[in-house]
């Protein structure tokens, strides 16, 4: 019995706990590839919410503005306009427009947060600072600089005969797109074909880029008046426009 007893006890050899450390290696190998694939489509998704619900929150203010879309490239407290490209707004809009349900987190998307800094573009230092120019995550199309005929030569985007405006300007108005919200897809004149910013590395030049090494992109959303979302792949969106030193994808 004695004899039993001590064989009962007796620890695991070297070789069985290798061999249950390698059956634990293969099983995390196989789940870890599926798990970081999950988080990556629950980003996705919560980015097409984001974008539908940013896109309510303009129909909102429009319903309350003779129809008209926010234009995110005009300051009506200190009245100045700028032509800026359509991934900035005015400091004014990030306050106004939170009344309207346009919170801090729907100004970019949750598969690229690095573009969401304090330092790099929300109040800097200063939280008091109300002025202060926003660089989105998203490209935003209701603005008046959109719309304007100097901005459309930049465009890739050519719109039938007859149709003067290629973004909506205001709700329920006829346009070539319908198009007002897009995820933000750039690459700069210095490293097109890259979705990298060449001085800050953490920065992806595009929502759903995912590190991989041939540079090809997982895919994009788009939002449109009627409060729909899509997604495309990546085959799909396509060089769109030039402003300054940037290309513009969607």
């Amino acid at each position: 019995m004695e004899s039993l007893l001590v064989n009962a006890r007796r620890a695991f050899t070297l070789i069985e706990m290798l061999v249950v450390i390698s059956i634990i290696t293969l099983l995390l190998s196989i789940a870890l590839p599926s798990l970081s694939k999950s988080k990556m489509i629950a980003r996705e998704a919560i980015c097409g919410s984001n974008m539908r619900q940013a896109t309510i929150s303009f129909t909102s203010y429009s319903n309350d503005n003779n129809q008209v879309y926010p234009d995110f490239s005009y300051d009506p407290a200190t009245k100045s306009q700028w032509s800026n490209p359509n991934y900035w707004t005015q400091g004014y809009w990030r306050e106004h427009m939170q009344d309207y349900g346009l919170l801090r987190e729907l100004f970019y998307s949750p598969s690229n947060e690095v573009w969401n800094r304090n330092d790099f573009y929300w109040y800097g230092s200063n939280t008091e600072d109300k002025t202060r120019e926003i660089v989105m995550g998203y490209f935003y199309f209701g603005s008046s600089v959109v719309n304007t005929s100097a901005y459309r030569t930049k465009l890739k985007v050519v719109p039938p005969a007859g149709v003067t405006n290629v973004f909506p300007r205001r709700n329920g108005a006829v346009s070539h797109t319908n198009l007002i919200w897009a995820d933000l897809n750039r690459q700069l004149s210095d490293h097109f074909g890259v979705w990298l910013t060449p001085s800050d590395n953490r920065r992806w030049g595009s929502n759903h880029w995912y590190g991989r090494p041939d540079q090809k992109v997982d895919g994009s959303h788009r939002a449109f008046t009627d409060n729909h979302v899509e997604w495309v792949t990546e085959p799909e969106f396509r060089w769109q426009s030039d402003f300054a030193n940037v290309r513009m994808y969607w």
